[in-house]
């Protein structure tokens, strides 16, 4: 059976959607945000080296102050997105033709930001809720995923 349309993930999704439509902040449920306790290179410094310690790779840092200067946009503050991939996560998903979509999701992404309180956030996709959407490996992984998740960003709990 292709994992995409399987019933239990057919009825997953009508159930979160009619959760999430009876909520005000649907947002609120699909991305994590917390303020950080140190600035904004320390910060944007401990999700590479938590991410690094639990097997992560971190392939990009994407810094979008410096991106939106280079093309003449305002300045958004100091903004950056780390991109983070286990390798042994991804190998599971990708060496199946039913659970290939999901590379639509690779890899994932942890923003770090300034906002005009001058406080340090950190945002992140709530993947254990993510991970209830769908069967088998697909599932699977994104619960280790949401695991490691939390374990990367312990540090905003202190």
């Amino acid at each position: 059976m292709n994992i995409r349309y399987s019933v239990k993930q057919s009825l997953s999704i009508v159930v979160v959607t009619a959760f999430l439509a009876g909520c005000s902040n649907i947002g609120g449920m699909m991305i994590h945000e917390k303020q950080s306790p140190y600035d904004f290179d320390k910060t944007v410094a401990l999700v590479q080296e938590n991410a690094k310690a639990r097997g992560w790779i971190v392939p990009k840092v994407y810094d979008f102050q410096a991106s939106m200067k280079k093309f003449e946009q305002p300045d958004p503050g100091k903004v950056k997105v780390v991109k983070l991939c286990q390798p042994e996560y991804a190998g599971k998903m990708l060496s199946q033709d039913d659970s290939k979509f999901v590379a639509a999701m690779m890899p994932c992404s942890i923003g770090i930001y300034e906002k005009s309180d001058g406080k340090v956030y950190v945002s992140s996709m709530n993947m254990g809720l993510m991970s209830k959407m769908f069967d088998g490996v697909v599932g699977d992984t994104l619960a280790l995923v949401a695991a490691d998740d939390a374990k990367i960003l312990s540090f905003l709990d202190e």
